[in-house]
């Protein structure tokens, strides 16, 4: 009985102030659906950053070279000669949570197809790993290169969508020829697309070739160590250095003396 005159009590009301019952519904209305609005804004902007993350590597760490010091000025890091390809197979051989690495040496210089030429945001020197870390394994066009072609160091490579673009212009890339440097490439294929990183800048403005290729053919470093750096992709949360060993304190920067040992210039077979 009592539901029954509430009701009637405001069909009564409504119809007396037909008015204010619109506004009042009117408003309830907006008021839902800018909630709604606002969660949807907020979902699509998560997905957005997540996805922007993705493209990175989501959980992958950059391992840079210590710091140096000479003749009184301090240099950042990356300064120094320290790490090389046996400190990334320590790091996966001795840290559980770490799934893959790769190394990685970079250069900045012109690549030139025809009579078009291009100076890409990244050149990168790294091995077939790089791209599992950078979740780039689906490739647009072609394959990738090989730990043969590292061990090697052969002149293949791997072209990103802008510079593909810039010097092919609808044409496709794979298994044409370019020049870095006078060192003659053959592209053996096309990264996927990946557009613009957090910062803005282009991902897709990139070559990658073995590093070994980069260091010794195209820089022409004849160092057994080199200031690259490492892509590491884990699992988990990655230990630094100085927690894989519980009770000792393992040597980042090597005496000076083994330093200057290791960039004895070592024999490096190149095939034809």
């Amino acid at each position: 009985m009592k539901i029954y005159r509430t009701a009637r009590t405001a069909m009564t009301a409504l119809r007396r102030n037909p008015m204010r019952a619109l506004l009042t519904t009117l408003g309830i209305v907006i008021g839902v659906g800018a909630v709604i609005a606002m969660m949807e804004i907020g979902a699509g902007s998560s997905a957005a950053i997540r996805k922007t993350i993705a493209t990175m590597g989501a959980n992958v760490l950059l391992i840079l070279p210590g710091t140096a010091a000479s003749g009184g000025v301090s240099f950042g890091a990356g300064s120094v000669t320290t790490l090389t390809p046996g400190d990334g197979e320590a790091i996966l051989r001795d840290s559980p949570s770490v799934r893959n690495i790769a190394p990685i040496v970079r250069a900045r210089t012109q690549v030139v197809y025809g009579n078009r030429n291009w100076v890409p945001q990244q050149m990168i020197g790294t091995t077939a790993e790089f791209l599992d870390i950078r979740d780039w394994s689906n490739l647009a066009e072609g394959d990738t290169f090989t730990e043969r072609d590292v061990l090697n160091a052969n002149k293949v490579c791997l072209l990103g969508q802008t510079l593909a673009r810039e010097l092919f212009q609808g044409e496709s890339p794979v298994g044409k020829e370019i020049r870095v440097k006078n060192v003659t490439f053959r592209v053996v294929g096309v990264l996927s697309a990946k557009g613009a990183n957090m910062m803005g800048s282009d991902q897709d403005d990139i070559l990658l070739t073995p590093w070994t290729t980069l260091k010794y053919r195209v820089t022409g470093s004849t160092l057994a160590s080199t200031n690259q750096s490492a892509a590491v992709s884990s699992t988990s949360s990655v230990n630094t250095l100085n927690k894989l060993y519980p009770g000792q304190a393992p040597e980042l920067y090597p005496k000076q003396s083994e330093i200057q040992a290791a960039n004895t210039p070592m024999p490096v077979r190149f095939a034809n």
